[in-house]
């Protein structure tokens, strides 16, 4: 009984039927079921497939971002002013350092650490001119970054210029807040400072920025222009009339950076490396205060990681 269970079932399951000889409940083993194996169609994911790493290799994904530039200048304008400069030729050269270290803390706005310092050529009182470090907290976000810090500055054997003060520096992503697009458009920018030390003034910029890649190349360029007001700013008075307050001065900006990874076959996960190029104009606006008049310009090269 049981073993005709067996045949019926084996049967359902299409192994076959009983042999011909006579040997009932007997199976042969060509007989027995067949399992096919067929392929599992593949389904269309939804989901964006990953990224495929370029061939320059990987790039910095950790907590800690840091740039640092050389580069040749002319002249050391800053804000609109020359504060300093050699008792010799004009244009002598200015060695400038700079160096940013940023923390990513996610979420959490990211301390960052800057510093910039300055050799003259032919300086007949220091030839190292000013040191300028800063420390501060950055919040950056798609269409807006914030940063919000405090900085001072040195100058070796000209104590009288030392001071210090706090900034707010505002970049906002108007393409992506109006256009719908990733990169700004023209790229609306803000810095406020108020001096707390030597001369107790305020200190506000606003301008626009555009930054752009020329198609087929390693080439990016970036032009900017700004607009400065102060407001009781005796370093800014050039005259008895004026104690520093109103439109300073401005400034047209052409910074070209040519990245060098590609042409030297360095891997991103070296970090990226740039020549760059720098043309500035800073002129005065109220010839009651003192601002610097000045082409001027120069070249260097910058590692970011």
């Amino acid at each position: 009984m049981y073993e005709q269970l067996a045949v019926m079932l084996l049967c359902s399951l299409g192994a076959g039927a009983p042999a011909d000889d006579g040997s009932a409940g007997r199976w042969r083993l060509a007989d027995a079921p067949r399992l096919m194996l067929q392929p599992i169609p593949q389904q269309e994911s939804v989901y964006r497939p990953p990224d495929v790493t370029d061939h320059m290799g990987g790039y910095n994904d950790g907590a800690l971002s840091l740039s640092i530039f050389g580069r040749y200048m002319t002249d050391y304008i800053y804000r609109g002013l020359e504060v300093v400069e050699p008792q010799t030729h004009e244009d002598a050269v200015n060695v400038q350092l700079g160096s940013e270290l940023r923390l990513d803390l996610g979420r959490l706005p990211d301390p960052f650490f800057r510093v910039l310092t300055n050799t003259a050529e032919g300086d007949d009182i220091s030839n190292f001119q000013v040191i300028r470090p800063a420390v501060g907290l950055m919040w950056e976000s798609e269409t807006f970054k914030l940063a919000l810090g405090t900085q001072t500055y040195t100058y070796p054997d000209r104590g009288d210029l030392d001071t210090a003060e706090v900034f707010l520096e505002l970049e906002i992503n108007d393409g992506a807040a109006f256009f719908n697009e990733e990169r700004p458009i023209l790229g609306p920018f803000f810095t406020v400072v108020y001096d707390f030390d030597q001369f107790e003034g305020l200190y506000v910029e606003g301008g626009l920025r555009r930054r752009f890649d020329i198609t087929d190349t390693n080439i990016q360029v970036t032009v900017e222009g700004l607009v400065a007001y102060v407001n009781d700013f005796a370093l800014y008075s050039a005259s008895p009339l004026n104690d520093g307050n109103g439109f300073s001065h401005y400034q047209i900006s052409l910074t070209a950076e040519y990245r060098l990874n590609t042409l030297l076959n360095i891997s991103r996960r070296y970090g990226q490396w740039s020549l760059a190029g720098y043309l500035n104009y800073t002129d005065g606006i109220d010839n009651e205060l003192g601002a610097t008049t000045q082409l001027w310009g120069g070249g260097g090269i910058v590692f970011r990681y």
